[in-house]
C-alpha cells in the first residue's frame, strides 16, 4: 500500500514541474520532472513483487503484452512527440496542440496510462497493480484538473476555445470524428 502512496507523490512532482515551468524555475523544473517520473516508475516496479494475485493462466497473455506495449508507445507519442520536445526545454516554446490524439481529448495521456495500468494488472495477474492503476488515475485526473485551472489557460492562447471544442478525458462522438478525419 505504501507504494501506491509513493506513486501518488510522482503526480504531485509532475504538477510541481508544471508550476516551475510556468514560473521559469528551469533547474527546479527538471528536478521535479525526474522525481515525478522516477517515483511513479519506482512505485510501479515495487508493486510487481506482491503476491496477492489472481489466475492469469490463459492464452491471451501475448495479446495483453502486445497491447500494453502498444498503449505505452501511444502514451509516449502523445506526451512527448505530439506535444514536442521543445515543450521540455529550459525556455519552452508553448504551442497548443489540438490535432492527433489531442483532437480526441485534451488529456489523452490519462486514457493511455489507465489502459497501460489495467493491462499490466492483467498481464502480471496482480490486484495491487489494478488498485494502484485506479488510484493513480484518480490522482492523474485531479492533476489535469488543477493543470487546466492554474496553468494551461495561462500559457496557451486559445485554450478556452479548445476546452469548448474538445472533451477533457472521455472522447465524444464529435471528437472521435474529428480525430478520424485528420
Amino acid at each position: 500500500m505504501s507504494a501506491i502512496i509513493v506513486g501518488t507523490f510522482g503526480f504531485i512532482f509532475l504538477l510541481l514541474f508544471d508550476i516551475c515551468s510556468l514560473r521559469n524555475r528551469h533547474v527546479l523544473k527538471y528536478i521535479m520532472l525526474v522525481f515525478g517520473i522516477s517515483t511513479i516508475i519506482y512505485a510501479y516496479i515495487n508493486l510487481q513483487q506482491y503476491n496477492y494475485q489472481f489466475d492469469n493462466s490463459f492464452v491471451y497473455l501475448p495479446i495483453i503484452l502486445a497491447l500494453m506495449i502498444f498503449f505505452f508507445g501511444v502514451l509516449i507519442y502523445s506526451i512527448v512527440i505530439e506535444v514536442g520536445l521543445k515543450t521540455y526545454q529550459a525556455d519552452p516554446e508553448h504551442k497548443l496542440v489540438t490535432t492527433g490524439t489531442y483532437a480526441l481529448v485534451r488529456h489523452p495521456g490519462v486514457i493511455w496510462l489507465l489502459t497501460v495500468f489495467l493491462l499490466a494488472s492483467l498481464y502480471y495477474a496482480n490486484l495491487y497493480l489494478l488498485l494502484a492503476g485506479l488510484v493513480w488515475t484518480v490522482v492523474n485526473v485531479c492533476y489535469v484538473v488543477i493543470q487546466e485551472r492554474l496553468i494551461l489557460e495561462k500559457i496557451f492562447a486559445g485554450y478556452n476555445r479548445y476546452k469548448q471544442e474538445t472533451p477533457m478525458i472521455i472522447p465524444n462522438y464529435q471528437s472521435i470524428i474529428k480525430f478520424k478525419n485528420q
